[in-house]
């Protein structure tokens, strides 16, 4: 490279990746932002943030396929999430975001017990005020 010539190639962090592969998910660009995790994934199989919300937005496709009456493929979606999410706290025990999300498949499986421990684990990592409010309405449906 010359003196003048600008720069060439990605220096985006995994974290910054990882943040546009949420933001696609958050625009409701659901294919665009698997494929995005996945390519992190694929440089770092072990990047918790990505394993989760890879997870979680998968699951959140469960939605739709209940919706058009497909239930057995909602059940596989939320499973192949739930496989990642699994995955994630493998990696990274404290990470609280994976802890909330798989609470929330648990409770959405009707699996209260597994549920009620995934909250009671996320709870025992201090964790930020939202995650409390989130898992609170699981906690109330399954007598936590």
């Amino acid at each position: 490279r010359g003196l003048n010539d600008g720069l060439t190639g990605e220096i985006a962090s995994h974290r910054q990746r990882v943040f546009q592969c949420q933001e696609m998910g958050v625009d409701g660009r659901i294919v665009e932002s698997l494929q995005c995790f996945d390519e992190v994934l694929n440089d770092d199989p072990d990047n918790v943030e990505a394993l989760t919300y890879r997870g979680w937005y998968v699951i959140r496709t469960t939605s739709s396929a209940q919706a058009t009456g497909q239930d057995q493929e909602a059940e596989e979606l939320l499973e192949v999430g739930r496989t990642y999410l699994d995955r994630a706290v493998e990696v990274d025990p404290s990470f609280p975001d994976a802890r909330a999300f798989r609470a929330a498949v648990f409770d959405r499986l009707g699996q209260a017990e597994a549920a009620c421990a995934e909250v009671a684990d996320l709870l025992a990592l201090d964790p930020p005020p939202f995650f409390v409010e989130q898992t609170r309405a699981i906690v109330d449906r399954n007598d936590c």
